[in-house]
């Protein structure tokens, strides 16, 4: 979920921190989604290319409503309505009521669902007409900056109105420096400055559920979950039935 952080209540860090903190992502993969998608509080997943995760807190509702009260906000008292905006799809429209009724429970906070055509919802994103929007990613390619990238100042992707000369500057060294531990480290170090500030709210990675009959061969997991033919065979021994 992206948080435009320039409009209230979202202004406050504290507010997106606790936002984050008081959805239960594990509760959602397996209760909504079901898909098997990973739980995330992270931007980048975790191995991609040698990257090491953050791995962020997931789900803790003591620490949330201990930033909303220090925020102004006790047990959501005085907390303005908050407008969470979708694309419409059963799926996303599930899971936007799930956030709403964890945001309701565990911090006190009313939140409306407003659902949008596509058109206009990507309209309205551009126009910054949102407090929370649901928006989601696929890298590119396999590497952690083009997650990161999108938190940039100049990045047209990045709907939060967030931005930090610091961490453009990480970004662009770790871009100039050859050795990869390092890179990665540096990569690392801007996504740690930018999630503390909660920009967007990570859910889940993506997955994807395939089935294949066990004499397909040459198929193997991938971040990009593409299987060219060229490498896919067939085993006439492997599992092929004979009457």
């Amino acid at each position: 979920y992206w948080v435009n952080t320039t409009v209230r209540p979202v202004d406050d860090v504290r507010v997106r921190q606790a936002l984050s903190l008081a959805i239960d992502r594990q509760a959602i993969v397996e209760h909504v989604t079901r898909g098997k998608q990973i739980p995330t509080a992270d931007l980048v997943p975790d191995g991609l290319a040698g990257y090491k995760g953050l791995h962020r807190p997931l789900f803790d509702t003591s620490r949330a409503k201990a930033l909303l009260a220090d925020a102004g906000y006790r047990d959501g008292a005085g907390f303005p309505t908050l407008r969470l905006t979708y694309n419409f799809t059963e799926g996303h429209k599930q899971i936007a009521e799930a956030v709403q009724q964890m945001w309701k429970k565990n911090l006190g906070v009313e939140v409306e669902l407003e659902n949008q055509e596509w058109k206009v919802f990507l309209k309205n994103l551009d126009m910054q007409e949102f407090q929370i929007a649901r928006l989601g990613w696929v890298g590119d390619y396999a590497d952690p900056f083009t997650f990161l990238e999108l938190l940039t100042r100049s990045n047209g992707n990045n709907h939060s109105n967030w931005g930090s000369q610091e961490y453009d500057r990480l970004l662009k060294q770790a871009n100039a420096t050859q050795e990869p531990s390092q890179r990665l480290a540096l990569l690392r170090e801007a996504e740690a400055l930018a999630m503390e500030q909660v920009p967007l709210i990570p859910l889940y990675i993506y997955t994807s559920t395939t089935l294949w009959k066990p004499y397909v061969k040459g198929i193997s997991a991938n971040f990009h979950n593409r299987h060219p033919f060229k490498h896919i065979w067939i085993d006439p021994e492997a599992g092929v039935r004979r009457d």
